[in-house]
């Protein structure tokens, strides 16, 4: 049977998921609006304004550190 350190431990894992699970929900929420607005009111209006719409790429790079033998 599990010591009331590890049900404890086992609860405040359970928590901190549960507190990351309705983060993640939120900002999720949050970038489904932002493509909406972004999609329907920003680009348009600037496509309209300058006559054209510029895209340029963005890169997202992730370094990790090297594993040693």
């Amino acid at each position: 049977l599990p010591s009331d350190d590890e049900k404890k431990r086992l609860s405040n894992l359970q928590a901190e998921i549960e507190l990351r699970k309705k983060h993640y929900d939120s900002v999720l929420d949050k970038l489904r609006t932002e493509e909406t607005r972004t999609l329907q009111l920003v680009l348009p209006n600037r496509y309209r304004l300058r006559g054209q719409a510029r895209v340029y790429p963005i890169a997202v790079e992730i370094l990790l550190p090297e594993e040693r033998a």
